[in-house]
């Protein structure tokens, strides 16, 4: 059986989020095992494909296998995966570099 480029590159994203698909099909709101049906060669409709390429923030065309390059991450999907302690720690490196900023311009402007 050839490779089902669709299921294997979403089936690393959902692990590189520490996702089952399961998981991710509650999140997306798709029927319980539709992401299953992909691993058989089905191919998913071009709304769905959207939908999981928006998700994972990366190109439809990544997701069927037209490019080896994802694209993007973007900063939202990024930061939606995060778990809290790993969100915790991106909140106090910004309010440090925030904060650091704000005492740079004060000092500038005495």
């Amino acid at each position: 059986m050839p490779e089902n480029t669709f299921y294997t590159r979403l089936h690393a994203l959902a692990k590189q989020y520490n996702m089952s698909m399961n998981q991710l099909e509650r999140e997306l709101n798709f029927p319980r095992n539709a992401l299953n049906n992909y691993k058989n060669n089905k191919s998913p409709s071009a709304y769905r494909l959207s939908q999981i390429a928006r998700y994972f923030g990366v190109s439809m065309e990544y997701l069927i296998g037209e490019t080896v390059v994802s694209n993007y991450v973007s900063m939202d999907n990024f930061f939606k995966h995060l778990n809290p302690s790993e969100k915790w720690e991106i909140y106090k490196l910004s309010h440090n570099w925030v904060t650091d900023r704000m005492f740079d311009r004060f000092d500038n402007e005495i």
